[in-house]
């Protein structure tokens, strides 16, 4: 993300996979459980190596030993499979940046997708957070036995009852846990950066526009297709969006650009920042929790979906708004 007029990066924001993961899969129950992270990353090594020596004709040895002494582990390259301590085959694999899988049937379809990492870095060199937002490492238990989950997965599974009623017999997202640190610094670039770009006014573009919107009909007109289709309604029988868990952290320092740019854009959000801003900056790591949202065996149009949506997180948003507020140690945590 680049400021053109200021020539200034702000962010960097990134997409990723997974990277290469070694899992052991047991002969009882063939259920994937993921190598620990160093012992993989040896494993992926040793097996880069020894393709690479099949690849120049050379003869390496298959049966290797990679980690450390006492987490160490004897496997088979060629037929990956793991010999000691115990017998199990050895799944690689990775999962990728962005996985969408789309199938249909004459009565229904299926949509599923997977966003596995989002990271946004800060490229300003003085800034107080370098990452400004990204997943929160699972903890170990959770990682060894189950390994990292996508940042954000939904699948959906939708038929149609009418031509213009879809039924959404299974519609649920799991976002993971995340964290969002931010310093008054990137917050200015942030709004520089959208401050700047308005569009460009063309009247030959706007003559066109009207021309266009004169030969429309009253029908065809976006404001009453908006009200034939929020008239719509659909059937939702398993509707889900799982609870959703930030760390946030702020801090009224960081790099702030030009001397003429110090103070927020916002006076009302520059306002409340320096009023309470000495004891939000001593708190780091402030929780935020918004309830699952969900609905089961309901019909209702997508405009009241969507209010029940909105109405439903600025709820939380505000609860959680108290937490952060009268949870500050100057005034005492009532919790």
């Amino acid at each position: 993300l680049v400021n053109d007029q200021l020539k200034q990066e702000i962010a960097y924001v990134s997409i990723t996979s997974s990277g290469v993961k070694w899992s052991q899969m047991k002969n009882r129950n063939r259920r994937l459980r993921p190598l620990k992270a160093a012992t993989s990353l040896a494993l992926e090594a040793a097996y880069e190596n020894y393709m690479n020596l099949l690849r120049a004709n050379q003869n390496p040895s298959q049966i290797i030993t990679v980690g450390n002494l006492g987490s160490s582990i004897e496997v088979d390259l060629s037929k990956k499979l793991m010999l000691r301590p115990e017998h199990a085959e050895l799944v690689r694999s990775f999962e990728p940046a962005i996985y969408m899988q789309y199938k249909t049937s004459t009565h229904q379809q299926h949509v599923h997708v997977r966003i596995f990492r989002i990271q946004i870095d800060n490229q300003q060199l003085d800034c107080i957070f370098p990452v400004v937002f990204a997943p929160v490492p699972p903890p170990k238990s959770v990682a060894l036995d189950s390994g990292v989950k996508p940042l954000i997965e939904m699948s959906a599974v939708i038929g149609k009852v009418t031509a213009e009623v879809f039924r959404f017999k299974y519609f649920r997202v799991l976002v993971q846990e995340m964290q969002l640190k931010i310093d008054q610094g990137f917050l200015n670039n942030i709004l520089d950066f959208f401050a700047g770009s308005v569009a460009e006014y063309n009247e030959l573009e706007s003559f066109k526009t009207d021309q266009v919107m004169i030969d429309t009909t009253l029908l065809e007109t976006s404001a009453v297709q908006t009200i034939i289709i929020a008239g719509m309604k659909n059937l939702y029988d398993n509707f889900h969006i799982s609870p959703i868990k930030t760390h946030v952290s702020f801090s009224l320092g960081g790099s702030q650009g030009d001397s003429d740019k110090k103070a927020l854009r916002s006076e009302m959000l520059n306002l409340f920042l320096q009023s309470v801003g000495i004891a939000i900056t001593d708190v780091q790591d402030v929780v935020f929790k918004l309830a699952y949202f969900e609905k089961q065996n309901s019909l209702m149009s997508n405009q009241q979906l969507m209010n029940e949506m909105m109405g439903h997180y600025m709820n939380q948003g505000i609860k959680q708004m108290y937490v952060l507020v009268f949870g500050l140690d100057v005034i005492g945590n009532p919790f």
